[in-house]
């Protein structure tokens, strides 16, 4: 009878929609999630956060906003029970935020137990930061952010991350750590001149995808798997530098 009450308090749910307006240039945005999460870019100086969550959680999660710093997240004591708990959320819990363009943004977005889209390019992105327990991450680019991104970090534990055009985030140094994942690297966009990649895994599978006229220089330290060979091109742009232990390396050539 409990277990019947508590899957129809979690069917019941709450939507609504805030709208935070920045007065000046700078914010930081911080999202700490489960669920289901899209993120997308739009003209002006307003942040849009809509939501879908039971009511049984509303209590957990808040929007708290202080001076230029925005927090959007679940309360400590939000706590996924068990394997059925989390099935029976998985799907009820749904967010999307919209990222104001006009607006230089220092981004960190981080979940356990999230599923995100994030669509990123044409932001005025300083920093970007996402960190995953375990979960997927669909991370594009697909216009150049509109300003050098001075901090570039992804963390994964055991999650499933793919992140596209990775050029276009326009940075001069990012990192990528990851545990027992898969990440797949799309390096197309416009990179800059000298930017550097570190990637550093325990035991991950990881597959680069490179535009067939991409120059760039490979150094590779630790126990790794053969699969990427050498790449030696003409003119390099920038490096890729690979740590660690990966368990598998693959690498594939596209026609833009």
């Amino acid at each position: 009878m409990l277990a019947y009450l508590f899957t129809i308090l979690t069917l019941l749910s709450f939507s609504g929609e805030k709208s935070i307006k920045f007065k000046g240039d700078n914010a930081k945005i911080e999202i700490r999630l489960a669920g289901n999460l899209k993120i997308a870019p739009v003209q002006g100086k307003t942040l849009t956060i809509s939501y879908t969550i039971p009511d049984s959680l509303t209590r957990y999660f808040s929007i708290e906003k202080e001076n230029n710093k925005v927090r959007i997240a679940f309360t400590d004591s939000f706590k996924i029970k068990n394997l059925k708990h989390l099935k029976e959320l998985r799907d009820t819990l749904e967010f999307r935020i919209e990222m104001p363009e006009e607006v230089i943004l220092d981004l960190e977005v981080g979940g356990g137990l999230l599923r995100s889209e994030m669509e990123l390019g044409g932001l005025k992105l300083k920093s970007f930061t996402l960190e995953y327990g375990a979960g997927t991450a669909h991370v594009k680019f697909s216009k150049l952010n509109s300003m050098v991104m001075e901090h570039f970090e992804v963390s994964a534990g055991a999650s499933k991350i793919e992140i596209y055009k990775l050029g276009n985030a326009n940075f001069t140094k990012g990192e990528i750590n990851c545990g027992v994942s898969s990440v797949t690297i799309d390096l197309g966009g416009k990179w800059k001149e000298k930017a550097a990649l570190y990637i550093s895994s325990g035991l991950a599978s990881i597959n680069l995808k490179a535009p067939g006229d991409l120059a760039f220089n490979v150094i590779k330290e630790g126990v790794l798997n053969p699969g990427l060979g050498e790449i030696k091109t003409k003119n390099p742009k920038f490096t890729i530098y690979f740590e660690g232990a990966i368990n598998a390396l693959n690498y594939e050539v596209y026609e833009k």
